[in-house]
């Protein structure tokens, strides 16, 4: 760490830790996970993105290609294929500012550590609280389903690719909710039968993704309070934006000091 902890210099923290950053939106009611910058950020730093060839970056754009919402995405040029965007993984909705975590979290929420690359036309609350515990527990059971049943309801997934194949947009009703479904089967599910064995498959999606420190020994997710968040979502923001790399836990407990001191200050 190259800054004391009780200087407050916002410019030099973030020149420290850039993965905290969160730039400004180019356009305004943008939501910031699909912002160029974030999803330029999926489209470079995450192996399971990156080395799908079949996805082009699109800059910010309304519509987008297969949602009515405006943003950046990555098309699937497949004639079936679903498009790539991004989901907050916890979200600021409903939190005061009253706890000084509280404020720390609304300071990191937007940042990368925080966003997760999904499909298009997804549930985007998950069929519970807007949580990285909610999601990742969805994401499992669903990637555990696949592996027992080797498949979903084939009406479900009939019913999506037949919308994207006639460029309907994926956002209601039970379209909506299959598109996670259609994404794992026809996405993830050949890329996980080529490369590791069943038992491995949610175990290699929370590598490819970042996710080691939102999941416990045993690769379950943890539930967290926002204290715990503000350090999952520092330490996750630094793997993405260094190969993996894992950032010790003397220095992010010193990131969060920093963000403390930051903003309880009087011109925060």
């Amino acid at each position: 760490m190259n800054m004391g902890i009780d200087t407050c210099s916002e410019y030099e923290f973030y020149n420290d830790y850039p993965f905290l950053k969160v730039p400004n939106l180019e356009y305004v009611n943008l939501e910031y996970e699909v912002s160029d910058y974030s999803m330029e950020i999926i489209h470079t730093k995450y192996p399971l993105i990156r080395e799908n060839k079949q996805l082009e970056l699109k800059k910010c754009s309304r519509p987008r290609n297969q949602m009515s919402t405006r943003g950046a995405y990555l098309q699937n040029s497949k004639e079936d294929g679903i498009d790539i965007v991004a989901d907050i993984l916890t979200s600021a909705k409903n939190l005061d500012d009253k706890a000084t975590e509280n404020k720390i979290f609304k300071r990191i929420y937007h940042s990368v550590g925080n966003i997760l690359p999904v499909c298009e036309g997804i549930n985007t609350r998950w069929g519970g609280r807007d949580t990285a515990y909610v999601k990742l527990s969805v994401l499992k059971e669903h990637i555990e389903h696949i592996k027992a049943k080797n498949g979903f309801d084939e009406e479900v997934i009939k019913r999506v690719k037949q919308r994207i194949k006639d460029k309907k947009y994926l956002g209601t009703g039970i379209i909506n909710k299959g598109c996670l479904k259609y994404w794992i089967e026809t996405e993830l599910l050949p890329y996980f039968k080529t490369e590791v064995e069943p038992e491995k498959w949610w175990k290699v999606y929370v590598e490819k993704n970042y996710l080691q420190d939102m999941v416990d020994k045993e690769y379950n997710p943890i539930a967290s309070s926002i204290k715990e968040t503000n350090l999952q979502i520092i330490k996750r923001g630094y793997r993405i934006m260094n190969n993996g790399d894992v950032l010790a836990e003397d220095e992010a407990k010193d990131i969060v000091k920093c963000l403390e001191c930051i903003v309880l200050s009087p011109t925060s």
